[in-house]
Order: structure tokens, then C-alpha cells, then sequence
């Protein structure tokens, strides 16, 4: 559906985040990581590339995995998302070594969703 949206478009963002997602759920990161620098190309402020991409620099670089997690955050406003990006951007924290940032992001999810259960799951490290 993706490759449909582009021939219409070839300047939509959000279809080039979607097939980067389906590249790295099939296991192909270097093209996943193409779409979604050809999202962000189009779009800078395409939050949920630079979450993909966080999540995909999670398996060997947790420094570009911060730098990614931190984009959309600053980026995106919308309070049911923001819950998950402070999450996301926690773990890469903890992987890192730096529980501190880890439990201070857990801690900025829970303020805004009250996900006592997400809270207390997260906070088992």
C-alpha cells in the first residue's frame, strides 16, 4: 500500500516511515533506515521517523538511539503519544547506563497518564 501512496505522492513523509517499518520488521534495518531518512528528508519534523529510527539504533548504538528518541519528543505535543516516547527514550537510557535518565523519563510518562502498571513494570530494572 505504501509503494501505491508513493506513485501518488512521492513526497509523502508518512509513507516512507510505514515501509521503513515494514523493512525493519522483516529484519532489513539498512533499507528501514533509508525510508526513514527519506521521511525525514521530506518532512524534518516527522516525529515518528526519528522514533523508528531510536528504536532501530537501539540494537547497536544507544547514543543515536538517544539522539532519535529525543527528536520527536521535542518535537511532538500530543500527550497521548509523549507517554511512550519518555518510555522509549528510558530504555535506551537504562541500556546506556544511566538508570538516573532512565527512571527521570519513567517518572515524566507516568506524570502525564498515571499508567501506574506501566509505571511499576518499567521501573523493575
Amino acid at each position: 500500500m505504501t509503494n501505491i501512496a508513493i506513485l501518488y505522492d512521492d513526497q509523502l513523509s508518512e509513507a516512507y516511515t510505514i515501509r521503513g517499518e515494514y523493512y525493519r520488521e522483516i529484519g532489513n534495518p539498512e533499507s528501514a533506515m533509508k525510508e526513514y531518512d527519506k521521511a525525514i528528508k521530506l518532512n524534518p519534523n516527522d516525529w515518528e521517523a526519528y522514533s523508528a529510527k531510536g528504536i532501530l539504533y537501539g540494537n547497536y548504538d544507544l547514543v543515536k538511539s538517544i539522539y532519535n528518541f529525543n527528536k520527536p519528543i521535542s518535537i511532538n505535543r500530543d500527550e497521548d503519544q509523549l507517554p511512550t516516547l519518555f518510555r522509549d527514550i528510558g530504555w535506551a537510557y537504562q541500556d546506556a547506563g544511566f538508570p538516573e535518565k532512565c527512571k527521570d523519563n519513567y517518572q515524566k510518562a507516568f506524570n502525564l497518564d498515571r499508567d501506574s502498571s506501566s509505571y511499576y513494570r518499567d521501573s523493575l530494572w
